[in-house]
């Protein structure tokens, strides 16, 4: 797989009926538990969930998996939230499988995006600053 969606949530605004929705990110099959949901109320007041079940083979999120459906009003955010960590471990003189080499190349590739995607939201200053 290649990397080349820099998506890394999705943003749906709720109608009281719909209970199942996509994500586009990129995301191994895996990696389905690293997937995080917040519901954002009419004032968006952002709250975390755990009412909610991925399908990493259709790409949706179903919310709630029981109860009313989102209102109208309210926001779903799906993320993806693949930890910081590199879980590949390379032997010396040991196997050495291109498929592995990229598939942890593009979880890095996944955890820039997130990186990214946080900073965009961020207060920043000009380079030039003196504001540290």
């Amino acid at each position: 797989m290649t990397v080349q969606n820099p998506i890394v949530k999705n943003v749906y605004r709720g109608n009281g009926s719909t209970t199942v929705f996509p994500y586009t990110f990129a995301l191994n099959d895996t990696d389905g538990q690293y997937v995080k949901v917040l519901i954002a109320d009419e004032n968006d007041i952002e709250t975390a969930v755990e009412n909610f079940s991925v399908d990493t083979e259709a790409k949706t999120v179903t919310y709630p998996t029981s109860g009313e459906p989102l209102p109208e009003g309210y926001k779903i955010v799906l993320r993806r939230a693949l930890p910081y960590t590199q879980e590949l471990n390379l032997e010396n003189q040991g196997p050495f499988f291109a498929d592995d080499i990229e598939a942890e190349l593009d979880r890095i590739v996944m955890q820039v995006q997130q990186q990214d995607e946080q900073l965009e939201r961020a207060v920043k200053v000009q380079a030039s600053s003196d504001i540290t």
